[in-house]
């Protein structure tokens, strides 16, 4: 594990999770997502949401409002 991440968060299925263009060495790719089964798609680890409620743009806010949680 880094210290330092790159972080993106999917509820909802609204989007699909992009592979990103430049990786960059030294950095934690994490996705958090309720709706994902796989632990890992490309570079990216996938966890779910540390908060869930009926709300899907509640919790996706949840992960960017509060990432050192």
């Amino acid at each position: 594990m880094n210290k330092k991440v790159i972080y993106t968060c999917l509820s909802g299925l609204y989007d699909k999770l992009p592979e990103p263009t430049v990786i960059y060495e030294g950095y934690d790719y994490i996705c958090f997502s309720n709706d994902i089964s796989a632990k890992r798609i490309g570079v990216w680890e996938i966890r779910r949401f540390p908060y869930s409620c009926k709300d899907k743009i509640r919790e996706s806010r949840y992960v960017k409002i509060l990432p050192h949680k």
